[in-house]
């Protein structure tokens, strides 16, 4: 917390001080006092352990009954990995077409009246991000 507002933030912090990952206040319009916390939580990927002294102060900062570790096994997170997307060539093909369709309406507007079938172009960049969108999810899979 800033040292003349307590209820802002800062960045930096005084060396070997502590910084929760969520301080959960009962009254928001109050800052986080001692008896103003409500809970303490602190956040651990698998990689990340909490040791001994981090435990301890943070205890001290929220009690002992307001303070928590969460990790994968406790937050909700899905914990499977994602299904590899199918990509047909039939997929392909109709990306191929359509993207030849949009340069053909962009380049046609150089003719009078050329202008008039671009509401076409729209909808086809629509059908063409669908159709690889599962090349920016992830893993794909053709058959």
């Amino acid at each position: 917390m800033s040292k003349n507002d307590p209820r802002r933030a800062t960045r930096s912090s005084p060396k070997g001080s502590r910084i929760p990952d969520v301080v959960v206040v009962k009254d928001g319009t109050k800052p986080p006092t001692r008896d103003n916390i409500k809970e303490v939580i602190e956040i651990k990927f698998p990689s990340d352990k909490l040791d001994e002294e981090q435990r301890r102060e943070y205890t001290e900062i929220a009690g002992k009954s307001r303070f928590e570790v969460l990790g994968p096994e406790r937050c909700g997170c899905p914990r499977q990995k994602p299904q590899p997307q199918e990509i047909t060539v039939g997929d392909v093909a109709e990306v191929a077409a359509l993207t030849l369709l949009v340069v053909a309406l962009v380049l046609d507007d150089v003719v009078p009246g050329g202008q008039a079938d671009d509401v076409a172009i729209p909808a086809a960049v629509a059908r063409i991000l669908s159709k690889i969108a599962p090349l920016l999810r992830g893993p794909v899979t053709v058959p």
